[in-house]
């Protein structure tokens, strides 16, 4: 006898998981992610640090422009982004971060973080998100002039993809 699968609909919570799980699909399309957006920052520098090879936590800090106040709840919802307004933008597109998938995949992917400032603002502001993107917490902060984006517990909600990360950083007992 065939099998017959009944077809059932899985939520936007199921799906926004496996989509994001397509975007950042490991460490390195993680920081290759969060790189490119420092890079779109036009920073001096780029510091990267990896925590238990990046099983605990990556963090990305660049001394770059800051992201202004006014973004900051939008950041890591899907298909957001602050470097195009339409399609033909992309024919002009002058930076790398332009789609507006990476944080909010990384957000359903994992905790995630945001601490910047620009030079208009007088104090920092650090954003924690919501798997769905949405803004969790948001308080001030002293730091100079730009962001740190960091990622912590990395693909927790898929525990075959959190194991492959383990056993690549050689970490899984």
């Amino acid at each position: 006898a065939a099998h017959t699968a009944q077809s059932v609909h899985m939520g936007a919570h199921d799906a926004l998981r496996i989509m994001s799980d397509q975007v950042v699909v490991d460490l390195r399309a993680a920081l290759k992610e969060l790189v490119e957006n420092a890079i779109d920052a036009n920073p001096n520098r780029i510091d990267i640090v990896l925590k238990r090879h990046g099983a605990d936590a990556l963090e990305v800090h660049d001394d770059g422009a800051g992201i202004p106040a006014e973004q900051l709840e939008q950041l890591a919802l899907r298909h957001t982004t602050s470097k195009l307004r339409r399609f033909d933008d992309l024919g002009q597109l002058r930076s790398y971060g332009f789609r507006g998938e990476a944080l909010s995949s990384l957000a359903a992917l994992s905790t995630l973080s945001v601490s910047t400032r620009t030079a208009a603002d007088a104090v920092g502001t650090l954003v924690t998100f919501e798997r769905n993107g949405a803004v969790a917490s948001r308080t001030a902060v002293a730091r100079e002039v730009g962001t740190t984006v960091t990622v912590t517990n990395l693909f927790e909600p898929f525990p075959v993809r959190r194991s492959e990360l383990l056993r690549n950083a050689r970490l899984e007992q």
